[in-house]
Formats: C-alpha cells, sequence, structure tokens
C-alpha cells in the first residue's frame, strides 16, 4: 500500500525532480567553469609580470652597462693628441662665448660679467675704454672635451678691429667654460693644474689646435701686410689733398695780385737796363736715396696695465723687461693668446694679449 502511494507520487512529480536535478548539475558547471578561467587567468598574469620584471631587468642592465661605458670614456682617460676639435653645437655655450665678445665690442661691462665668473674693476675698465677698445665679428665656437665633467676647453676664432684700423684682424683664443648648475659660465679665474697643464699638452700634441692657431698667424701676418698698405694708401691721399689745396697765405698774395692788376695804370718809369744773366751753377746730382732699414719700429698697439716681457710665450720663461702702462710697441705675432712685440729700443718678446689694446 504504501509502495503504491510512493510510486503514484513520484509519476506525479518525476518532472520536477528532474527539473531540479538539471538546474543543479547547470549550477555546478557554471560553478567549476569560472573556476577554471579565473585560474587560468591568474596563471597567464602571473606569466607576464615574470616577463616583465626579465625586461625591467635587461634595461637596468643595459643602462647601467651604458652608464659605466660612459664613465670609461671620460677625457680623462684621453691623450691630448686623441682629443677631438669640433664646432659646438651646444647652445648655451655658443650663446654665452658670443655674449662675451658682444659685450666688450658694445662696452658692456655687465653683460660680460653676466656671463663670466668673476670680472675685475681693471677689466671693466678695459672694457669701457674708448681708445684700448676692439670691435669683435664673425665669432666661431669650437670645443674639446674637458678632464671635469662640468667643464669644456673652447676655442673661439673671430675677427676684430682696434680703433684706427682699417683692415679686420683675425684672432683666437682659448677659454674655458664650466656649467655652475644654472648657467655656462666662462671661467676667468685660476683653473685646477691638471686642467691647465692638460689645455698647454693640447696645443703642443693635438694637430687639429696646432692647425687652427698655425692658420691664424698665416692670416694674421696677411692683415698686417693689407692693413700696413692701406694705412700708407690713405696717408698717401691726405698729403695729396693738402698739396692741392692752397694755403691761406697764397690765397692772400693772390688776391693782393688781382687788386693791384685792375688798378689804373700810372706813368710808367723808364725801364733800367736788365743786368746781365748770371750763368747757371752747374747742376749737383741728387743723392740716391738710401733703403730704410728692415724691421723698423712702428708703433701700433698700447700697453693697457704694466707687465713683463718674456723671452717665449709661456709664464714660466725667462723676464727680458718689464713695460709700463701707456707703453707704445710694435705687435708682430699672435701665438695662443701671447703676442709677439718689438719696443721702440729694438727689443723683442713675448707678453699675453690682454695687456694690449
Amino acid at each position: 500500500m504504501q509502495l503504491n502511494n510512493f510510486r503514484e507520487w513520484l509519476s506525479d512529480n518525476l518532472r520536477y525532480i528532474v527539473l531540479i536535478l538539471g538546474i543543479v548539475i547547470v549550477l555546478l558547471g557554471i560553478f567549476f567553469g569560472v573556476r577554471a578561467i579565473g585560474s587560468s587567468l591568474a596563471s597567464s598574469g602571473s606569466s607576464e609580470s615574470v616577463y616583465s620584471d626579465s625586461v625591467v631587468s635587461e634595461v637596468r642592465t643595459k643602462e647601467t652597462s651604458s652608464a659605466e661605458s660612459a664613465a670609461e670614456e671620460q677625457p680623462a682617460n684621453l691623450s691630448p693628441a686623441e682629443a677631438e676639435i669640433a664646432e659646438s653645437t651646444n647652445q648655451a655655450l655658443t650663446e654665452a662665448v658670443t655674449a662675451y665678445y658682444a659685450g666688450y665690442t658694445n662696452r658692456d661691462a655687465d653683460a660680460v660679467a653676466a656671463v663670466t665668473d668673476v670680472l675685475s674693476e681693471e677689466e671693466r675698465a678695459v672694457i669701457a675704454s674708448e681708445t684700448d677698445h676692439r670691435d669683435y665679428s664673425d665669432v666661431k665656437v669650437y670645443t674639446t672635451p674637458s678632464p671635469e665633467s662640468s667643464g669644456t676647453i673652447v676655442y673661439a676664432a673671430y675677427n676684430y678691429k682696434e680703433a684706427g684700423q682699417i683692415v679686420d684682424f683675425p684672432g683666437i683664443e682659448q677659454l674655458y667654460v664650466r656649467n655652475d648648475g644654472t648657467a655656462e659660465k666662462i671661467i676667468l679665474s685660476d683653473l685646477p693644474t691638471d686642467i691647465a697643464v692638460y689645455i698647454t699638452s693640447l696645443r703642443d700634441q693635438n694637430e687639429a689646435v696646432s692647425a687652427m692657431y698655425a692658420q691664424t698667424d698665416a692670416a694674421f701676418a696677411t692683415a698686417a701686410a693689407a692693413e700696413s698698405a692701406a694705412q700708407s694708401a690713405v696717408e698717401a691721399a691726405r698729403n695729396e689733398a693738402a698739396e692741392s689745396t692752397p694755403s691761406e697765405e697764397e690765397e692772400n698774395v693772390t688776391a693782393e695780385s688781382t687788386e693791384q692788376t685792375a688798378e689804373p695804370e700810372e706813368t710808367q718809369p723808364e725801364a733800367e737796363p736788365e743786368p746781365e744773366p748770371e750763368p747757371e751753377p752747374a747742376p749737383q746730382p741728387e743723392p740716391e736715396p738710401q733703403p730704410e732699414p728692415e724691421d723698423t719700429f712702428s708703433a701700433n698697439a698700447t700697453l693697457n696695465q704694466a707687465c713683463n716681457m718674456r723671452s717665449a710665450p709661456e709664464y714660466g720663461n725667462n723676464i727680458i723687461a718689464e713695460l709700463d702702462e701707456g707703453e707704445r710697441v710694435q705687435r708682430l705675432e699672435f701665438d695662443e693668446g701671447w703676442v709677439k712685440i718689438r719696443r721702440s729700443n729694438g727689443t723683442t718678446g713675448y707678453i699675453a694679449s690682454r695687456f694690449l689694446s
């Protein structure tokens, strides 16, 4: 009886039981499916993380290697003969050097002070001077690395003209520029010994630097010859103009002669017999002009302060003479910041170019 009742109940509710079991199976399938997908994503994320860490590690390794390589290529490890000289690509440095020479040209000491580490009152007076003055043009900036990472060795090539000159003279000057953390500054104060020695070695051992100075010396000699010819032409033209212009005395004589000619004629006295002309003396031969001695003294520069004249273009060489401020000298040739000069007594030697104006 009971069994029959159960069979009757199962028959009536079988469809509901199947529906519930189907729902349970679907829910279990969704649950395990989501769980499997989550595990797969977690595994993929872990692999990407490992790959990313690997890439970052490799990049850091390469950066460290590059930094070490750059450190090994510091100029301190290069000999002066191997140093490369090239036109500056550092815009800030080029502008600082250009502003330095523009300040001298415009007699603007404040502009020069803005791009230098120190500027003395004596140098300010030179910049503002009307007589000891230079106009700079066509400034070109060449650089080579320095033993210290914050500094740069600079060679500035330019043309300049002093008061009274007609021709532009070429010049070259070695400067040292250091970045003080805010801007590029031209260092006028004393340099560390190792840097000063390195710069001196560049002049002696580096072919490019030596060639720059040799070209400047040759161009300077050409300009000096052209200046001498131009000054001679100006002087000749001035003398010719003076000779063709009658003086005030000659003009007065001409005016008196004209007035006498305009007066009415008066009774002329009887003409006296003219004396017999005396025989003319035999012409004397004119002395032949003697050629001017070579290397004559011709002052073309002035000392802007007292200094020592040395036997060679270095501070360690013998002092030949002590020169006074305002002395006039003849500039002969340019040699890496030094100038060979001749005094009025014929003595020749070298002084630093900054003492000349």
